[in-house]
């Protein structure tokens, strides 16, 4: 699957970003820097309302041992309350209960089912937008690392591509390589249009 008619690119900016911070997160990488982007999904079949709140409830709750960085809802029509919010859970410097074995290397960013199951095209774009940027703001190549757990293995993978070492997430966010090709093309389109804001998140 692939998406048809997608907005033109660089036509959506970053959205406006929710700083809601969580104590599931562990301070600081370690020394470790940041060399991996990874996509994640919610892993919900259907929208439902209360949806990004649920996820919000899960990462707020040490004991889950689950946080991201970012979870952005899309940009599903405006029946779907939650609709282009994006929040910021955990700061960059520090690391998210995420890719258990990567989390010291990587960003990670859960986004809403909808854009993986080809139903919200410009939620996809968007998400384009956002992991360009973030590529971009942490000099990371925009290429598909497929073999993200190397240190020195830089660039912006699934969940999935990291294995067992990763938390064993095998769909994450999507097994449609057709799906992930597109969106790896447009996040490369998105980071050579360019015009980023100086700085997004904290």
């Amino acid at each position: 699957m692939t998406y048809q008619g997608l907005p033109p690119v660089g036509e959506l900016l970053l959205p406006e970003l929710e700083w809601t911070p969580t104590a599931a997160e562990n301070t600081g990488r370690g020394g470790e820097e940041i060399e991996t982007i990874f996509l994640h999904r919610w892993g919900i079949n259907d929208w439902r309302g209360e949806q990004l709140q649920g996820i919000i409830n899960e990462f707020e709750d040490p004991a889950k041992k689950a946080s991201a960085h970012i979870v952005y809802a899309g940009e599903r029509p405006p029946h779907a309350p939650d609709a282009g919010r994006c929040l910021q859970m955990v700061k960059f410097s520090d690391r998210a209960w995420t890719e258990a074995g990567d989390n010291a290397r990587g960003v990670s960013i859960e986004s809403a089912d909808s854009i993986w199951l080809g139903s919200d095209p410009r939620g996809f774009a968007r998400l384009a937008r956002i992991v360009a940027f973030l590529a971009t703001h942490f000099d990371l190549p925009l290429h598909w690392q497929q073999a993200p757990n190397t240190p020195g293995n830089k660039g912006i993978c699934r969940h999935a591509d990291g294995g067992a070492f990763a938390g064993g997430h095998t769909e994450c966010p999507t097994i449609d390589v057709s799906l992930w090709q597109q969106f790896m093309a447009r996040v490369q389109q998105e980071g050579a249009h360019g015009g980023f804001r100086p700085s997004w998140g904290r």
